[in-house]
This record gives C-alpha cells, structure tokens and sequence, in this order.
C-alpha cells in the first residue's frame, strides 16, 4: 500500500510482524541482561577482596554473638559498651548497636551462619528489586530487573554488606518490597514494624500511606514492635534474675558461632 510517493506505509500485518520481531529481541536481551546481572550479583561478593579476612563477617560476628549471649542470659551489651562512650571501631565483631528487642530478629539466623544470613539477605533486596521492575517497567520489567541488578552488583555498599554481613542490605529490601506492594498496602505496616526495631528510619514507611489508611498502618507498626519488645522482656527478665540468685558471677556459656 502506498501514499505520498516516495514513501512506504507499513499495512497492519506487518505491524503486527514487526512487533513480535522487537518482542523477541526485547525477550532475548532481556535474558542475557538478567543473566550477566545475576552473576555479578552472586560472583561481586566472592571475588571481592578489598576487605581483610579478619574483617569478613564482622557484623554477622557481632549480631551472632549477641544472639548467643541473649540464649545464654547473659547482657547483650558488652562492658565496654555499658561503661560510657566507645568507638564502634573499638567494639567491631564484640559489641551490639541496636535495640535490646531486635535480637529477636536475629535469633532464627543462628542456625544458617554468615553465609546462609548473606544469602537471605541477598535475596530479599533482590527479590524487592524484581517486584519494583514488574510493578513500574511493564514489558521492559527483565530489562529493568537485569539492569538494577547488575549495577547493584558493582556498588560498594553492596559489596561490603555482603562481605561483612550487614543488615543494611536487608533493610535496603523492606523499602524495595515496600515500593512495590504500593502505598498504603497492608503487608507495609508489619516490614515497618519489625524493620523499625533494629533502625529508627524504616518506621517512617508506617506512614507512607493514604490518610484513610494511617490509623491501620501505623498502628500495625507500632503492635507490632510493642509485641516483640514485651516478648523480649517477658524471657529476658526471668533469666537475669535467675542469674542475680545465683550471684551474678557465673561464667559465660561457650558462644555457639556457627560459620
């Protein structure tokens, strides 16, 4: 079919035609963008060696050790801590920076080790990023997917929570996980809940919803961080008081670090 000479108007079959053709090129780059973003992703953190070894694991090291000494009955602060100011540089892979109730979150990993705690976390961010991509890029949601991860893959922070098992990277994937279930979505208020007891900030997600529904969420929130806090009182208080009959001088339990 033609129109203004000189130039060729494309009949619908070939539109159509040209159309599957782009879609299987956009399904064919997509998989080998997503494929190169997932070895990155896993090899980034192998192959990283800018950190020393003493230093690899340092965060899950404290976290673990924590959890041990919360099982044990012991204080989850280390003297040093209790004594006055410190240096976090003073306490790496020692001391415990968080708020006594979120040990609770910590407890269930203790089963997994360092790598097992990585990988969980790994897999929350990236799971988040995957909801983002399908929520907000349609067609091109594995292009997108296969992008974010290979340049997450790439960044510093990335590496480092990984290598040195920060919780930073999981609390990175409440809020990815946050943005894709959308504003105002029920499941916000319990990520908030239980990711605001480690760190103040993810509590503000409670609040990033439509005014109809603040009450809901923020009160989900806040029950929830309150249950989890009651918990840890109600099993911490009996055993430092079995330990204040005792004297109070018992010897700390071996920890149980599993690597």
């Amino acid at each position: 079919m033609t129109g203004t000479p000189g130039f060729r108007v494309a009949v619908p079959g070939e539109r159509i035609r040209f159309m599957q053709w782009m879609g299987e090129r956009l399904g064919a780059a997509s998989l080998v963008v997503v494929v190169l973003g997932v070895l990155v992703y896993v090899l980034g953190p192998i192959l990283d060696d800018r950190i020393p070894a003493v230093f690899r694991h340092i965060d899950w090291v404290s976290y673990s050790r924590a959890a041990n000494r919360f099982l044990d009955g012991q204080p989850l602060y280390i003297p040093a801590q209790l004594a006055g100011p410190y240096q976090m540089a003073d306490i790496a892979g020692l001391g415990y920076v968080y708020p006594p109730p979120s040990i609770l979150l910590f407890v269930p990993f203790l089963a997994i080790g360092p790598t097992g705690w990585a990988v969980a976390n790994a897999i929350l961010f990236a799971t988040g990023l995957a909801a983002m991509a399908r929520r907000d890029f349609g067609r091109y949601a594995g292009l997108a997917f296969g992008i974010a991860l290979l340049a997450t893959g790439l960044t510093t922070p990335y590496l480092d929570a990984m290598v040195m098992g920060n919780i930073n990277l999981a609390l990175a994937g409440v809020f990815a996980w946050s943005w894709a279930l959308g504003r105002g979505s029920r499941p916000i208020g319990w990520l908030a809940g239980a990711a605001g007891l480690v760190k103040l900030h993810p509590f503000a997600l409670a609040a990033w919803t439509r005014p109809a529904e603040a009450r809901r969420s923020i009160g989900i929130a806040l029950g929830l961080a309150a249950a989890i806090a009651i918990v840890h009182a109600a099993d911490c208080r009996p055993r430092q008081l079995d330990r204040l009959r005792a004297g109070g001088n018992e010897r700390a339990a071996p920890l149980r670090i599993r690597h």
